[in-house]
């Protein structure tokens, strides 16, 4: 049964207080990535580039009242029998992620992702130095002409921003848009024909097929980890150009790797799936995160076949040449 207003409002007001005023305050601080509050009290937040630890502890009798209080809100019990986690969206737009013992092997831990308080244009982009204009103005035309894209980078580069720019770029806001997440990240609040979908409701896989039957034009998941891969191939070959997804993956070569390894955990032969994945991902967009926590967009790449020397060439539509080889 969902919370009333009230209920919702009294229960988030429960868990502000247990976090404290200075865990909260960093919840808003728009420069804070994330926010980890350990199982041995600690409590972090990461910025880019940078982490620091904050003087306030939580307890593990708190942490467990906390991950209640967010359970109750996302609408999910981890009883530490037969659900570990809670999983989802807060009212105040943080991804929560809070583990329970025996998951948690010493003690209940918490996670937290600050929502992206701005969508980030590819104009921005260019003056913040992140891409050159020549990379800003193929994406603007990529968009436009419906390309299926695909945007790799590893853990915390800026995939989901550079979708949520995407999106909100050009045709695409025109377009009817369906959005698959595990948990609501990309801003499509400025696109007025849209249906968002969260994994909370059923698998990635199952949403995708759900999605054919609701006209999209165009299809966006936040992140494949898994066999969906396969499936969303499926999808945009039935008619959904400019669709575009996010995957974990380090270079364009390693996008393509990444792809043939979720593709085949739905097929016998993944061989026979290599000419489909060059064919299906159009462009490939590597966000590249350095270790001083800059971001860049070194260019537009597009797979061209997979060779007899085994490996994928790609090759260079705009920005670094010598990138599309690494």
């Amino acid at each position: 049964m969902s919370l009333s207003p009230t209920a919702r409002a009294t229960t988030f007001g429960l868990l502000l207080k247990l976090l404290g005023s200075e865990i909260v305050g960093h919840m808003k601080d728009p420069l804070v990535e994330d926010i980890f509050l350990n199982a041995n009290g600690s409590v972090f937040v990461r910025y880019a580039g940078r982490k620091v630890r904050l003087d306030v502890r939580v307890d593990a009798e708190a942490m467990s009242l906390v991950i209640g209080y967010a359970g109750t809100l996302i609408g999910m019990t981890a009883d530490g029998v037969t659900r570990f986690a809670v999983d989802g969206k807060l009212p105040s737009g943080q991804r929560f992620h809070g583990v329970v013992p025996p998951r948690a092997a010493q003690g209940p831990y918490v996670v937290m992702r600050n929502p992206s308080r701005t969508i980030h244009t590819l104009g921005g982009y260019v003056e913040q130095g992140v891409m050159t204009e020549a990379v800003a103005d193929q994406l603007r035309r990529d968009v436009d002409d419906a390309r299926t894209i695909v945007i790799g980078g590893v853990t915390g580069a800026g995939k989901t921003s550079l979708m949520t720019c995407l999106v909100n770029t050009g045709a695409a806001r025109a377009a009817r848009i369906v959005l698959l997440e595990d948990a609501e990240e990309v801003n499509v609040d400025g696109i007025e024909d849209r249906v968002v979908k969260s994994t909370l409701g059923g698998t990635m896989d199952e949403l995708a097929y759900d999605a054919l039957r609701e006209r999209p034009e165009r299809i966006y998941i936040g992140e494949v980890r898994d066999r969906t891969m396969k499936t969303w191939i499926e999808v945009v070959g039935t008619g959904h150009p400019g669709s575009m997804l996010t995957l974990h993956a380090g270079s364009p070569r390693g996008v393509m790797v990444r792809a043939e390894q979720l593709v085949s955990e739905a097929v016998v032969d993944v061989a026979g799936q290599r000419a489909v994945l060059c064919d299906t991902i159009e462009r490939i967009v590597v966000v590249a995160l350095g270790r001083d926590g800059r971001r860049r967009v070194p260019g537009v790449y597009a797979p061209v076949k997979y060779n007899s020397a085994g490996r994928y060439e790609i090759r260079a539509v705009a920005g670094d040449e010598d990138y599309a080889i690494t």
